[in-house]
């Protein structure tokens, strides 16, 4: 039936990388329970806080590991080492949580997508690399007050 891969994997923002975690223990639940075999490439991280990218690098040690979501739609992103590299766009799923600041129910001053905040800014630099690179799967994840 053609030939087996692993699923292609991207985070944006996740901060602990949560999500690897949990698509590995998908992976080892699949094996132990019905015999089926799935794997996940990471292919690229990115986080713009340095204590975040640390955590990242140690524990997960991503091929990739970009700093501003915002540029991400572009051809080329800088590191969390300042290196410019090409930005890979051949990626199954997505697994994306924006900053939630603007949208919290504790922050007296809430700003729209528009209104050029953090939470807008980490939104919208997602949704030019979602466009530009179409993935079949994107997972969002932000407070439940958020505006989508």
């Amino acid at each position: 039936h053609g030939e087996k891969r692993a699923m292609r994997v991207a985070t944006m923002c996740s901060g602990t990388e949560s999500p690897i975690l949990a698509l590995h223990m998908i992976c080892q639940a699949c094996e132990e329970q019905y015999g089926v075999t799935l794997s996940i490439e990471h292919v690229f991280s990115c986080e713009i806080e340095p204590f975040k990218q640390a955590y990242i690098e140690r524990n997960f040690a991503p091929p990739i590991l970009f700093r501003d979501i915002r540029e991400l739609g572009n051809k080329c992103a800088a590191t969390a080492y300042g290196a410019l590299v090409e930005v890979p766009g051949d990626i199954d799923i997505l697994i994306a949580g924006t900053s939630c600041v603007d949208y919290s129910n504790l922050n007296n001053e809430k700003k729209g997508l528009d209104e050029k905040g953090e939470s807008g800014q980490t939104f919208r630099g997602i949704m030019d690399w979602v466009k530009k690179f179409q993935p079949p799967i994107v997972i969002l994840e932000n407070v439940s007050s958020a505006p989508w």
